[in-house]
């Protein structure tokens, strides 16, 4: 084996403190794919340099948590979207804010820029789609139309049209010279997470917690493929630079997938958690994510991936014509001015505020915490570019574990094993003018150093060690020594959730629930209801009746796992239920005897109830730093529509 040892397939890049509260957005460069902005619970925006542990700027201005951040392709401006509901501009070159745009209600979820005119769009909690200019400073439109929160926006390539991804499980495609909707896909069962465009092809991939990818036409807008589900909700998905696949992060795994027909083409575990942005430089994918305050940042060598070919369909009923698909026509220069104006503008403007050059000094600042960094990435870009740009530089992988210990001395760690039984060795005496060849001081004292430490000196390590060869089952025996009580509550869990499997696959979900809740076992209760909520179909307002009494338990336990399996259960009622709560509860009475409606009225008039009681602990929680505090206050929005 050489020095340097086989390369792996993924690697962990650098693992960093990242602000001084919770990391609650962030963002890669994908133009250089060597630069990340992460936006925090401190109300600050940091900007990083990949692989340097400092942070390079620090940008101040926003008054409360920053929820979304967005680097411009050129990565000369970054965007910020903060829980209030305003948007600041920062020039990196300058390092100073140039705009800031309210017109928001609540925190902006989704953020992007433009890829030609001076225009940036974003999406909110107040379910609305924003279009800004930012020569005008202000608002150009405002698309409405999502039933839920807005998770993320992107532009088209030509510029003309904007996704946009929502909470209620839609995918919508804005014109922007017609300024109204142009079409809205509904395919998906849960909320869309990310939506993103093909580099030059009318095709559109949309992610969601549903677990699923989704394909679609642009030009016939119709669905072309989707894929399984997977094992968890897909959190970021990105096309590869060639547009021939697509890359799809989600909890610990990336896939890569083909479209016509739907296929995975490769598979490959990464420990990223649940990465919150893709990135590609040069033949490498680099996936980032967040954990409280830590943003860990991960590298996929994609050259030994597989990227084309067949690979596993997932359903092949007959062969599937890969369909001709037409391409954006990008606009020239001079044509950009023109589009710009063909962008339709509301009647009624936004307000916004303009933080140009009468930005007051105290209201911003850019803390320039690594100057070299700054200067060679932020301030060495030349005015006029008399050669082709360099490519970037990949980052180097890592050596595997077998690899060299040490090149001097010239053994693997293989070896190293195999030097403790060896006797030790007999120095020569060497003859007449024979003299040892001499060595390098360096080399004598590494060697000395390894021999120290693996070698022991006048003693045979082999009488000390035990030769029998360890089994299976001795390796089980000594993992479980000391174990009994966790692998008793273990198997008592296992029997307790074989019961409640066995009542489900009868088809009285009920029943199966009541039996569930009935053992007074929280981490079994929330299993099975983590299986329901992948079911929308199963609930009705009986099961309902069942579960939100339990709520309050989970909304309020320290295991953030129960938190969010709380949220997503109150979510999916107040979605799915909550027009036919109100609704009813506003029915006039019914002439005559009606035992359905006088039923449906009484377990409406008690959901109601229960979902009023939950309502001060949601104001509460809704104080809460991060993703989780977002969540509680995205629920408190769909609480008040029963009102």
């Amino acid at each position: 084996m050489s020095a340097a040892g086989a390369a792996r397939k993924s690697w962990k890049l650098q693992e960093i403190s990242a602000h001084t509260g919770e990391v609650t957005c962030l963002a890669l460069g994908h133009n250089s794919g060597h630069v990340m902005v992460t936006g925090g619970d401190d109300q600050r925006v940091n900007l990083w340099a990949l692989g340097k542990p400092n942070c390079i700027m620090s940008l101040t201005g926003h008054t409360s948590p920053v929820e979304s951040v967005r680097f411009k392709d050129s990565e000369e401006l970054v965007m910020a979207g903060s829980q209030s509901g305003s948007l600041k501009i920062w020039n990196l070159e300058a390092a100073k804010l140039v705009r800031t745009l309210t017109g928001h209600q609540v925190g902006v979820r989704g953020l992007d820029f433009h890829p030609y005119g001076e225009f940036v769009a974003s999406g909110s909690l107040d379910k609305s789609v924003k279009i800004w200019d930012l020569r005008r400073k202000g608002c150009l439109m405002t698309y409405k139309g999502h039933a839920g929160c807005v998770n993320c926006v992107r532009f088209s390539p030509d510029g003309r049209w904007v996704a946009s991804a929502g909470g209620d499980g839609s995918a919508r495609i804005w014109d922007l010279a017609a300024g109204k909707l142009l079409h809205s896909f509904t395919a998906h069962t849960d909320a869309v997470n990310t939506v993103e465009f093909h580099p030059s092809e009318y095709l559109l991939a949309t992610g969601s917690a549903d677990r699923t990818v989704r394909f679609w036409d642009l030009e016939k807008f119709t669905q072309v493929s989707c894929t399984d589900g997977q094992a968890m909700p897909v959190r970021s998905v990105l096309f590869g630079v060639d547009g021939s696949c697509l890359y799809s992060g989600s909890q610990d795994l990336l896939c890569v997938l083909g479209w016509e027909p739907a296929r995975v083409l490769d598979l490959q575990p990464v420990e990223w958690g649940s990465p919150a942005d893709l990135a590609t430089l040069a033949n490498q994918l680099i996936g980032a994510s967040f954990t409280k305050n830590v943003v860990s940042v991960y590298v996929v060598d994609l050259s030994r991936l597989n990227r084309s070919g067949l690979g596993k369909p997932y359903e092949l009923p007959s062969p599937v014509p890969v369909q001709s698909r037409g391409n954006y026509s990008r606009p020239s220069p001079h044509c950009v001015d023109k589009q710009a104006s063909e962008v339709k503008r509301d009647k009624e403007e936004c307000r916004a505020s303009s933080t140009g050059e009468d930005e007051r000094p105290e209201d911003s600042a850019a803390e320039i915490t690594t100057e070299a960094d700054y200067e060679r990435i932020f301030k060495s870009r030349p005015l006029l570019m008399r050669s082709l740009p360099q490519a970037s530089e990949p980052f180097p992988a890592p050596a595997e574990e077998v690899a060299v210990i040490t090149v001097a001395q010239g053994h693997t760690k293989h070896e190293n094993s195999n030097l403790l039984n060896r006797k030790p060795v007999q120095h020569a005496k060497h003859k007449g003018n024979e003299t040892c060849p001499k060595q390098h001081p360096s080399n004598r004292v590494e060697k000395s150093e390894v021999s120290n430490k693996n070698i022991p000196r006048g003693l045979q390590a082999s009488d000390f060690m035990q030769h029998h060869t360890v089994t299976e089952e001795d390796v089980v025996a000594r993992a479980r020594r000391g174990h009994k009580k966790v692998c008793s509550v273990l198997a008592s869990r296992h029997k307790k959730l074989e019961l409640v499997r066995s009542i489900w696959s009868t088809g009285d979900i009920k029943t199966a629930m009541e039996t569930a809740v009935g053992m007074k076992d929280p981490c079994l209760f929330v299993d099975a209801l983590n299986v329901l909520n992948h079911n929308p179909t199963l609930w009705k307002l009986d099961i309902c009746l069942l579960i939100l009494p339990h709520q309050e338990i989970l909304l309020c336990s320290k295991h953030e796992s129960y938190m969010q399996t709380g949220c997503a259960t109150l979510k999916l009622i107040l979605q799915n239920f909550g027009d036919i709560i109100k609704t009813n509860m506003k029915a006039s009475p019914s002439v005559g005897v009606d035992i359905t409606r006088e039923e449906r009225y009484k377990k409406c008039f008690e959901c109601m109830g229960l979902l009023q009681r939950l309502r001060p602990l949601l104001d509460r929680q809704a104080q809460l730093a991060g993703r989780i505090g977002v969540t509680f206050r995205e629920l408190l929005l769909l609480m008040m529509t029963l009102d």
